[in-house]
């Protein structure tokens, strides 16, 4: 189905959520657990604890991609094949954002390593169930292509707002009232969002048959131009990941700044990225 301008943009609005609850936790969650020295909140694990549990829920989330792809490829339901993976696992991931600022010790603790990489392991997977639905609905949505740049600039911008929402305001909220008190009130924001893109598209039931995984994953790479654009999403992925997991750091350590600091610095970078999208977007219509 195609939908109409204001359903396009509540499809649009689950960019939001998905970005106030993943940025936050990129953003926060080597802070939280392991502080660099003179913040007023102690250190729950070492920094090597936190780095083997962010390898290895990003492990995880590397292989549920391709696995959760193909259960909603290949799901028939009367609700759509997308549609029942958003609306089931987004509350489900939101709980989990609630728990990753809740670890069982109030120190450094084996217990409280264990906790955090199956508590990312678990984010990360719900996350991959949410999202890689939810961004194949895009093509339905714009059938035949009508509308598709609009909704993915609609897009872009709810995804830089959720941004916004989780440097400035996670980054006060942490500031102010904790981090624990940060997950609950900023948990509900994200899940509201991905609820109403979940509620928004009405989705056509397939008739086809569903194709084998090993069939689509030969036939996905067997595409030259596909193995160029997989290696370069990739390393962009991996420079980001790096960027936004230092971010806080930077701020408090190399630049001996309070970590109230971190929201006016946070906010600057948004702002960039405000002024750039127009162009970027214009940029897009004009070279394709």
């Amino acid at each position: 189905m195609r939908l109409r301008p204001a359903g396009r943009a509540l499809y649009a609005l689950g960019g939001f959520g998905a970005a106030v609850l993943q940025q936050t936790v990129l953003l926060w969650v080597f802070f939280f657990y392991a502080p660099p020295p003179g913040q007023p909140h102690p250190a729950r694990a070492t920094p090597g604890m936190v780095g083997l549990a962010m390898a290895a829920s990003r492990i995880v989330d590397a292989l549920a991609d391709p696995l959760v792809a193909h259960w909603s490829d290949s799901l028939r339901s009367r609700w759509g094949r997308r549609r029942p993976f958003i609306l089931v696992a987004s509350p489900l991931l939101a709980v989990c954002f609630v728990l990753l600022w809740r670890p069982p010790d109030a120190r450094i603790s084996i217990a409280n390593a264990l906790y955090l990489a199956v508590t990312l392991g678990v984010f990360f997977f719900l996350y991959t169930m949410v999202l890689n639905p939810y961004t194949a609905l895009l093509p339905e949505v714009t059938a035949g292509g009508r509308g598709r740049v609009t909704t993915t600039s609609l897009q872009a911008a709810f995804n830089l707002a959720g941004i916004g929402a989780a440097f400035v305001g996670s980054s006060w909220l942490s500031t102010r009232y904790g981090f624990s008190t940060m997950g609950f009130i900023l948990a509900p924001i994200g899940l509201a969002a991905l609820l109403t893109s979940g509620t928004a598209v009405r989705e056509s039931i397939p008739t086809a048959p569903p194709q084998p995984i090993r069939a689509t994953v030969r036939s996905v790479f067997s595409d030259p131009r596909f193995r160029v654009f997989i290696l370069a999403i990739a390393t962009v992925w991996f420079g980001l990941s790096m960027v936004q997991l230092s971010l806080a750091l930077i701020v408090t350590v190399l630049m001996g700044l309070p970590q109230s600091a971190v929201t006016l610095f946070l906010g600057l970078t948004v702002g960039t990225t405000v002024v750039s999208l127009p162009f970027t977007a214009r940029l897009i219509r004009r070279r394709g």
